[in-house]
């Protein structure tokens, strides 16, 4: 943005929105006032009579007016405000985002694409715009928790924003909070992992990474990007790619037999060498769950859930399991316990059921 600086004898602060004529459109300028220096800056916006877009140039103008005030305020002050940047596309923040990132992130791009018109900046995007986004994506027909999934990877993309100081303050801090309906979470029981390790498998690296994630819990986006200088003799040390969290895996004789022959890979090469994409892998997945008798629908992050179980059945504290899932919130990991407990529950009554049979039986002979 060109920017134009004369002499003033004024010792005020002024910033004025002015519209410079031209000759297909009239250019928003702004005109700072600021200690006797008046300076002009071109914002590269326009009006050009379609009332819609002007409405917007106005008010995208107006917050950079606004902001160009206070940073000026506060500079009298001896205050330094942070350098924010609202005025930043935010599709094309997204889009950089979701090109190293999962299955989520580009199904939402896909949903946004179709949801917003024009090219939305940081600046326009409030509550309002994200209740309308969870609108849209309802009548589209997703499932309570599909919709839930897709506004946390959103609501994530507005965290990296506020952390690379584009905006102050995620939208998402002042919207609807995202609410999911109670599911049952599917995992391998100890059995199950028994007949899975036993069972011969077409795509070894798929064995060997699902059953190290079993032991380790790592999701899949951690395993893609597992790395020989992660392993630390006995230990698993990473940062989460979902949270960016550092968690520590101690690591047992099985999980390092798991690990493929290093050959001559180097510190920063991958461990496992992974499908481009989730569902061909999950696929060969369910293919050797097939093969293994196993009557459930196994995906990879089926493992996360099988290690935490696990856990919890041979009676590790859940402050333990937290940590190593790198869980923030406790209450996240406490899900796992109660899948647990339900299990107890089940066995309890099954247990009722054949004590039945046999006092029932016992009845007749008498």
């Amino acid at each position: 943005m060109a920017k134009r600086t004369t002499k003033t004898t004024s010792s005020a602060i002024g910033v004025t929105i002015r519209i410079r004529k031209g000759k297909n459109a009239n250019a928003l300028v702004l005109d700072i006032v600021d200690r006797g220096t008046r300076r002009r800056e071109h914002l590269g916006l326009y009006l050009t009579g379609d009332r819609g877009k002007d409405r917007e140039a106005m008010l995208l103008a107006e917050q950079i007016r606004a902001k160009r005030l206070r940073e000026r305020s506060l500079r009298r002050a001896g205050i330094e405000e942070l350098q924010l940047r609202p005025e930043e596309d935010f599709m094309s923040f997204y889009e950089e985002l979701t090109a190293d990132r999962g299955k989520p992130w580009r199904n939402v791009l896909a949903h946004l694409r179709q949801f917003v018109t024009g090219r939305p900046r940081f600046g326009d995007i409030d509550d309002k715009w994200i209740d309308n986004f969870r609108h849209f994506l309802v009548k589209k027909g997703l499932a309570t928790n599909s919709v839930a999934t897709y506004l946390d990877v959103v609501k994530t993309a507005f965290n990296i924003a506020v952390k690379r100081r584009i905006i102050a303050v995620s939208p998402f801090t002042y919207a609807r909070p995202i609410k999911r309906v109670k599911t049952q979470r599917e995992y391998l029981t100890e059995t199950e992992l028994r007949q899975l390790f036993n069972t011969p498998c077409r795509h070894d690296m798929v064995r060997r990474s699902f059953l190290f994630a079993c032991l380790t819990g790592l999701r899949i986006s951690d395993l893609r990007q597992l790395q020989w200088r992660h392993v630390k003799g006995s230990e698993l040390r990473i940062d989460q790619k979902k949270t960016g969290d550092f968690v520590s895996v101690p690591l047992n004789v099985q999980s390092l037999s798991l690990l493929p022959d290093r050959g001559a890979a180097g510190m920063n090469d991958r461990i496992f060498d992974f499908p481009s994409r989730d569902d061909v892998y999950n696929r060969r997945l369910q293919w050797w769950v097939a093969d293994a008798g196993i009557d459930k629908h196994v995906t990879s992050h089926i493992a996360r859930h099988t290690f935490a179980t696990l856990l919890i059945t041979n009676a590790t504290d859940l402050y333990t399991v937290q940590h190593l899932l790198g869980h923030r919130d406790i209450k996240v990991t406490q899900v796992y316990a109660k899948l647990v407990d339900e299990r107890k529950t089940t066995a309890i009554n099954s247990l009722g059921l054949l004590l039945s049979d046999i006092l029932s039986d016992a009845t007749r002979t008498v």
